[in-house]
């Protein structure tokens, strides 16, 4: 009975070969690879840091900066959504519950900052 498996010869067959009979040598470039694109990219992390970026005329950036002007802080850390069940935002009774609203967040969490007025 002969051996009938077809000889491999492609670039995938050369290279695992070659790293299965320098596997020392391999194991230790890929280590010194990894530890120099460790080092390379410990320095890009301010860079990546997705909190600095703006598009100008946004609601977000327009949003920051009534919350740095109006209330001295930055960004926030928490987000309410309310909506008045009739009328508009601007009636008296969503005016009333929207200062109920915050007043009940300043007297759970007393580190947030009053609104300046001006």
């Amino acid at each position: 009975m002969t051996d009938e498996r077809p000889q491999m010869s492609g670039p995938l067959t050369r290279l695992g070969r070659f790293a299965a009979r320098r596997s020392a040598a391999v194991l230790i470039t890929t280590l010194l690879l990894f530890l120099g694109l460790a080092a390379y990219g410990a320095g890009a992390q301010d860079d990546l840091d997705l909190s600095r970026w703006d598009a100008p005329g946004t609601e977000s950036v327009e949003a920051a900066g009534v919350l740095r002007e109006e209330f001295a802080t930055g960004n926030p850390s928490l987000a309410l959504l309310v909506t008045p069940g009739t009328g508009d935002v601007d009636a008296p009774e969503a005016v009333r519950a929207g200062r109920a609203l915050a007043d009940e967040v300043r007297r759970r969490r007393p580190e947030c900052p009053r609104r300046r007025r001006n």
